[in-house]
């Protein structure tokens, strides 16, 4: 049995490659930081890998788009002012919501147990630290 070629030029890499693109195409993401810039990385990374990306600037405002549409994955970040990652998180596992079901993720400057465990008590599947890489952000649409 010959291994398979796994370099870019084959065709079955290539065919492989155009599943994904696929797949990711499909999943809609919510990004979630009152910092600009952030949401523009963030926005950009998941577009790169082929995600439908909306982008919030406010915990009022992730709610209200989480209301009107239909995310497969939300991206919080932990610290934001006003109503924090960790309080919209709350409201969106609350039972009867639109969300209640839906993958969060939170998004921190400070990776420390304690943000761990509250980000667990919230609902939330798992934790990415800034800076955020394209790396962080496939694992986020891509769950083990």
């Amino acid at each position: 049995m010959s291994p398979v070629d796994h370099s870019p030029a084959s065709a079955a890499y290539r065919k492989l490659e155009a599943a994904v693109d696929e797949v990711l195409s499909a999943v809609r993401v919510l990004f979630v930081d009152d910092n600009t810039l952030n949401c523009r990385i963030g926005y950009r990374f998941l577009s790169e890998l082929g995600a439908t990306v909306q982008c919030a600037t406010s915990g009022a405002e992730a709610l209200a788009l989480a209301e009107e549409r239909e995310f497969d994955l939300i991206v919080l970040d932990c610290a934001m002012p006003g109503m924090s990652g960790f309080d919209v998180a709350e409201r969106m596992r609350r039972p009867g919501s639109k969300t209640a079901n839906t993958r969060i993720v939170a998004v921190t400057a400070m990776d420390a147990e304690g943000i761990r465990q509250r980000a667990k008590e919230a609902g939330m599947a798992q934790v990415l630290c800034k800076p955020l890489s394209r790396e962080a952000m496939l694992q986020a649409l891509t769950p083990s």
